[in-house]
């Protein structure tokens, strides 16, 4: 009879050479670990720069938008009372109603909700006095700034991020001159604010340059004090002489 070859019940390298040790595995998932931990940063970094991108590209079909009207309206923009996105989407059609170019992909509520919950337009409030005293006012509810008036265009920001101080959501009507308002254009994009100015271009501003083109219109006549929100939601200000 064949007799069968006992086993001491230990696995060949053949039987044991396509498992891992524990030890192994460990090191596997810490690597992996790391690995994820690189990646994640640059990803969010990426997130980010995507949505500035299309922040930008957003800002510049509602200014090319708000030009349009100004030209239909005898270079006169609507700036206030309301929210801008009745002049130039509601009633008008400058811009598809309801519609996600009015807003910042990166803050709430990233997607149309109402018309107060958009970019920040410049109320009659905030522009400088001597321009006020050239504004058109149809009722209370609708005034317009005649553009011709402005010294400095490309250095006048109407429309850009906003926010309200002390929450991440997005709100239209913005003043940057009124030390007892809280929406102000805000720097969200790791320290920027994506704006978009009365000669058509935008950009993004850090807070020193969105001061020194805030200034310009100002202090041809006036002293001014102009507020923004940094990148952490908390309003700043700076104080500035007539020259």
């Amino acid at each position: 009879m064949l007799k069968c070859k006992e086993t001491s019940g230990k696995l060949s390298p053949r039987e044991t050479r396509g498992r891992f040790t524990l030890i192994e595995l460990l090191v596997v998932i810490a690597i992996i670990s790391i690995l994820a931990s690189m990646l994640l940063p640059a990803l969010g970094q990426v997130k980010q720069t995507t949505q500035k991108t299309q922040c930008l590209s957003n800002l510049k079909q509602v200014m090319l938008a708000g030009m349009q009207y100004a030209v239909d309206w005898e270079d006169y923009l609507y700036c206030g009372g309301s929210c801008w996105v009745s002049a130039l989407a509601e009633k008008t059609g400058y811009l598809p109603a309801e519609s996600s170019l009015a807003l910042c992909p990166s803050l709430e509520p990233e997607k149309y909700v109402d018309k107060w919950q958009t970019y920040g337009g410049r109320l009659v409030s905030s522009t400088p006095t001597h321009l006020r005293n050239y504004v058109t006012y149809e009722d209370n509810n609708n005034l317009f700034l005649p553009l011709k008036k402005i010294r400095y265009p490309a250095l006048y920001m109407q429309y850009g991020d906003a926010q309200e101080a002390g929450t991440k959501k997005q709100n239209c009507a913005v003043d940057i001159s009124v030390s007892s308002r809280t929406i102000r254009f805000s720097m969200i994009h790791r320290g920027r604010c994506n704006l978009a100015f009365l000669d058509g271009h935008v950009e993004g501003m850090e807070g020193q340059d969105f001061l020194d083109s805030c200034k310009k219109e100002y202090i041809l006549q006036q002293n001014v004090t102009i507020h923004y929100l940094d990148q952490f939601g908390i309003d700043r200000s700076k104080w500035f002489q007539k020259q």
